[in-house]
């Protein structure tokens, strides 16, 4: 009876682990309305003309369109943040953390806990934006990563 209690602890850990880590994924996709206006990498800047790193993804959408977040953890970060506009910064864990630019109306405060899918804030344009869009950027240990490599674009 031993062996099968530490079994069914072992498999019931392994499945809480499995939930766990399932939910920090950041594959969750941030707007279900739009379209990827601008990817991530070099390109020509909108406003100034010229060629410039872009650190996120530029998802188009309707002012007021609901933003949801890409994976669960803490809002670190909930206001006015220069160029970013208004700002929701997420921190997921394991040096992860993502971030929502230009929007419209905040949701979230700071020191809020969130699931993966729960709504954050609304799709503006905000800061340094030539339209109404989400700015969504992923870092690792600060430094941006592409956001393609971990959401659901479908």
């Amino acid at each position: 009876i031993d062996d099968r209690t530490r079994q069914l602890r072992l498999l019931e850990e392994m499945m809480m682990t499995r939930q766990t880590d399932a939910n920090a994924l950041l594959d969750f996709k941030p707007v279900h309305t739009g379209h990827i206006s601008s990817g991530f990498g070099r390109r020509t800047d909108p406003i100034s003309g010229r060629t410039a790193m872009h650190t996120g993804l530029d998802f188009a959408a309707p002012p007021g369109t609901p933003i949801y977040a890409v994976g669960a953890g803490v809002i670190t970060y909930s206001g006015r943040n220069g160029a970013y506009g208004n700002m929701i910064e997420i921190t997921h864990g394991n040096g992860y953390t993502s971030r929502y630019a230009h929007a419209q109306r905040l949701v979230a405060k700071k020191g809020d806990l969130v699931q993966k899918g729960e709504k954050i804030a609304t799709v503006g344009s905000t800061g340094r934006s030539t339209g109404p869009h989400l700015h969504l950027e992923i870092r690792r240990n600060g430094m941006a990563v592409n956001p393609a490599r971990y959401i659901a674009l479908r």
